[in-house]
């Protein structure tokens, strides 16, 4: 090197402005290529039914392909198409009143009882019905007609860990004549020209009735037999009766003492109910259904001294009584007493009872209690 230009080494000078820092080079843009779409099937070679969405993504994940920059974004779903409007059909149209007249040897026997009745229809399915000619009505029909436990508890509003029984689950309805033909008693329902039209139209729809009428083909009317007094003094017998109430007697019963009472009761106008009058060598039993709840009393047969027919014959008439959930009118029925000894204090009182069922006569009843207090008193 030349002498000149040796030299001390030197420091760098400090600036007075900060270096400016240099941003870093930006790498080169490489365009990446843009995958291609799949190609898609035209709309007309789809399959009916089949989806355009690409295997392995869901229904709920339905996506597209951006043209712009190939990325993929969920996509827009379309609203279902409304439904067409609904129109409701047409009501089924009731038989005709030929068709139901042709088919009364099934569902009209006018000769049996209103035990047979309710024998006929106990194991039916709910809507099997039997019509009879009335016995408290002349030219009218009793109808009786099984119903399901579900109407049960909603007619009679019973709890729910009430036992439903079978009885409960059979109801009588009274067909009265009219001047149009024939109408439901006791029921705001408009006249039919015929019991066939009738029952034709409460086939369809029920109306007042606690559900439409079911024609069962296959019904038997299973005719019982008279049982004797010794069978019957070991099962009992029972009927349904209108109870007028109890008073209170002087003495132990006479026919002349009943005639007072009864003189007595029908100036006053009692509150009346219907009740189960049993009778058995154990006793009478009177079960009143008050409000779907039974209520129970027991008479033992040494306690009862006299039980006979008033000697005057007086009449009663109940041209609304609820009977079952349905209301029923009776006319010119007789009655009866049944005197017996009080259980708590001293005295007697006397029971009182009218006739409800033709079928089920009073003076049966008296008989068959006299009966069975001989056979105590032996």
């Amino acid at each position: 090197p030349h002498p000149a230009r040796l030299h001390s080494p030197q420091l760098p000078r400090k600036s007075a402005h900060p270096p400016i820092a240099k941003k870093p080079s930006a790498p080169l843009l490489v365009n990446k290529p843009t995958p291609a779409p799949k190609p898609t099937r035209p709309a007309h070679a789809r399959l009916q039914g089949q989806s355009s969405v690409e295997p392995g993504i869901g229904r709920n994940r339905e996506l597209q392909t951006s043209p712009s920059e190939g990325a993929l974004i969920p996509k827009k779903k379309t609203a279902p198409p409304k439904p067409p409007p609904y129109f409701a059909p047409d009501p089924p149209k009731p038989p005709s009143e030929s068709i139901v007249k042709s088919m009364m040897p099934y569902w009209y026997r006018p000769n049996i009882t209103r035990e047979e009745a309710i024998d006929f229809v106990r194991h039916l399915d709910p809507g099997s019905f039997i019509v009879r000619d009335s016995q408290t009505v002349s030219g009218g029909y009793a109808l009786t007609i099984k119903v399901s436990e579900h109407q049960v508890r909603q007619r009679r509003k019973l709890a729910e860990d009430t036992a439903v029984t079978e009885d409960m689950c059979v109801t009588h309805f009274l067909i009265q004549p009219d001047p149009e033909g024939v109408k439901l008693q006791g029921w705001n329902e408009r006249a039919f020209k015929s019991l066939p039209e009738f029952i034709a139209h409460h086939m369809v729809e029920k109306l007042c009735l606690p559900c439409r009428l079911v024609l069962q083909k296959g019904g038997q009317v299973t005719r019982r037999k008279p049982a004797t007094m010794k069978e019957a003094l070991i099962t009992g017998a029972a009927c349904d009766l209108v109870y007028l109430g109890s008073m209170d007697v002087p003495g132990p019963g006479s026919e002349s003492l009943l005639g007072q009472t009864v003189q007595q009761l029908k100036s006053c106008e009692p509150t009346i109910s219907i009740v189960t009058f049993k009778a058995s060598k154990d006793g009478i039993t009177l079960t009143d259904n008050i409000n779907g709840m039974y209520i129970k009393r027991q008479y033992s047969i040494s306690s009862v001294t006299y039980c006979g027919l008033d000697p005057n014959d007086t009449r009663w008439d109940f041209p609304s009584l609820q009977y079952q959930g349905d209301v029923v009118s009776l006319k010119n029925k007789p009655c009866f007493g049944m005197f017996h000894r009080n259980q708590d204090s001293y005295g007697y009182s006397c029971l009182m009872f009218v006739e409800l069922d033709s079928s089920q006569p009073v003076d049966a009843v008296t008989n068959y209690v006299q009966t069975v207090m001989k056979l105590q008193h032996k």
